[in-house]
């Protein structure tokens, strides 16, 4: 599992207009724009354990099995309210959460290339990227 670690966020492409699209609110639009998070991949088991650490030390964490619905935070700028996704591995460097219901309906991918962790995150014809370095 080439994502496995600690990954820290550095840039930006088009999440503005993706949290425009999503209809995130001014306020945590705002916050969500200055957050520069950690994002640590492990195992356990059979599941997979994402922690986020935002800049102010705020922390979540999901725990999934490939394969089963399971409670995602509705988006990155609001993480009280949440929707049900799916997890799927698609290669050892690449794994994909999509909603299966609730709002917003959305695509990540999350991929290892050339050392960095991108995440895409897809809602309609809205496209965004982070960029993430391993720490």
């Amino acid at each position: 599992m080439a994502f496995q670690g600690k990954w820290k966020h550095y840039k930006d492409e088009g999440f503005d207009a993706f949290l425009d699209a999503i209809g995130t609110p001014e306020e945590a639009k705002k916050v969500a724009l200055a957050s520069h998070p950690v994002i640590d991949f492990s195992r356990d088991g059979d599941y997979y354990v994402v922690r986020f650490t935002e800049s102010g030390g705020t922390d979540r964490e999901s725990r999934f099995k490939e394969g089963e619905e399971f409670d995602h935070p509705a988006s990155v700028a609001d993480a009280s309210n949440t929707r049900r996704v799916v997890a799927t591995q698609l290669s050892d460097s690449k794994f994909q959460i999509k909603t299966v219901s609730g709002s917003p309906d959305c695509v990540e991918t999350r991929d290892v290339i050339d050392g960095e962790l991108v995440t895409t995150l897809e809602h309609g014809s809205v496209t965004c990227k982070r960029y993430f370095k391993k720490v």
